[in-house]
């Protein structure tokens, strides 16, 4: 399978046309959807989406803080049980930073059509209470719901909205999924203050690719910018099939991603680059409390790791000593980090820390042990490619 990848400036400098994408309207269906037996461009398929609809809008709100809205809105047919699982149980992640800024979702609406025993079209609404916000991580947290009343020949129905104060984290759009879908549309509208590269990713090529230009619709103090709306579409979207010995579903699955490169200060015209240079990553990380930091901490570890290389003479056998020191001292929390958030004093003290607090605390003790130790950050093949110019 080959991967076609294209890169899109978002600017204000954009061609004028009159057509919007139209998000569809919630709540109903038709005769014909609901007597649907199979789906004639994939007879296999155990279920396919009807329609999807996203939009991401970069706005302000009465408080004058910029937020990022992302609305999502998709129907799905399902011809059997097989896919209940995967399509019939909805996750809606949800992020918040150290200093508890989080992520809001709203109006979640979910439907489901079904017929009865006697033929008869019914539907069941999706009961908020049983909305459960599980706490994945100390930054993640995952918002989880079961479709009601799932049975063959049913249709689902779900909208929400996420909104966002981070900019960086604009919603990527997969057109591809493991199921096939009739239509997909992604709408997006960025003030022309934000630069944004988009990368178009897969085989599959636009059916709708539309854009245009809304005159000083973005507005803040005396300042005003120009929003660009782009429409991005594909109809009749085939099912994604992993292959074996495939690297990473990333690389090949048609979608689009959005990466901000530039900000301009609407007020004063001045130019802040938001994306980094590797040079420049590897500088802030060496930097960073968390991480570059707390790598200069093997005096911590100096006294503490004597008995455990005592009679040791070979740097293998003193840092199993190190290693097992490590296991004995630190419990893992479960929680998975990058870095030692707290710090590897607190981690040490407590005797308990993150998946960063032990690996940095392992990488200090070694050092502290004479054993030459470095940090090294990989990207697993799960996340596809990664961009040689710039890290994304």
């Amino acid at each position: 399978m080959n991967m076609k990848k294209t890169l899109l400036l978002l600017t204000t400098l954009l061609f004028s046309v009159s057509a919007f994408a139209q998000d569809f309207a919630f709540g109903k269906i038709t005769s014909e959807e609901m007597d649907m037996k199979k789906y004639d461009k994939d007879t296999s398929a155990h279920a396919v989406v009807l329609n999807e609809y996203g939009t991401s809008r970069i706005d302000l709100t009465n408080d004058y803080d910029v937020r990022l809205t992302f609305e999502y809105h998709t129907k799905i047919k399902f011809f059997d049980s097989k896919e209940f699982d995967s399509e019939g149980t909805i996750e809606i992640p949800v992020y918040n930073s150290d200093n508890m800024v989080y992520e809001e979702v709203e109006d979640i609406k979910g439907i489901t059509f079904y017929k009865d025993d006697n033929g008869n079209i019914q539907q069941a609404q999706l009961d908020p209470k049983k909305i459960l916000r599980v706490k994945d991580s100390k930054h993640w947290s995952t918002l989880r719901f079961a479709m009601p009343a799932l049975r063959n020949g049913c249709v689902t129905e779900i909208s929400y909205k996420l909104i966002s104060p981070y900019l960086l984290n604009f919603h990527s759009w997969n057109f591809q999924d493991h199921i096939p879908k009739v239509n997909s549309v992604y709408e997006v509208h960025i003030p022309g203050i934000y630069v944004y590269s988009a990368s178009l990713r897969g085989y599959l090529k636009l059916t709708r690719n539309q854009a245009t230009l809304q005159p000083k619709c973005f507005t803040f103090g005396t300042g005003a910018a120009d929003c660009s709306d782009i429409i991005y579409g594909i109809s009749d979207v085939p099912a994604f099939i992993e292959e074996d010995y495939m690297t990473s579903p990333k690389n090949y699955r048609s979608a689009v991603n959005f990466e901000l490169q530039e900000e301009t200060n609407i007020n004063t015209g001045s130019k802040t680059k938001v994306t980094k240079d590797w040079k420049d990553i590897d500088y802030l990380l060496k930097q960073d409390y968390g991480f570059g930091s707390q790598l200069k901490r093997k005096d911590l570890f100096k006294d503490k790791i004597a008995s455990a290389i005592a009679n040791k003479t070979t740097d293998l056998d003193k840092a199993k000593g190190i290693y097992a020191y490590i296991q004995k001292t630190i419990k893992w929390n479960e929680r998975n980090d990058l870095e030692s958030l707290d710090g590897v004093k607190q981690a040490l003290e407590n005797h308990t820390g993150s998946s960063g607090d032990i690996n940095i605390a392992l990488i200090d003790a070694l050092n502290a042990g004479g054993i030459k130790t470095e940090a090294v950050m990989i990207s697993t093949r799960a996340h596809g490619n990664l961009n040689k110019l710039y890290p994304n």
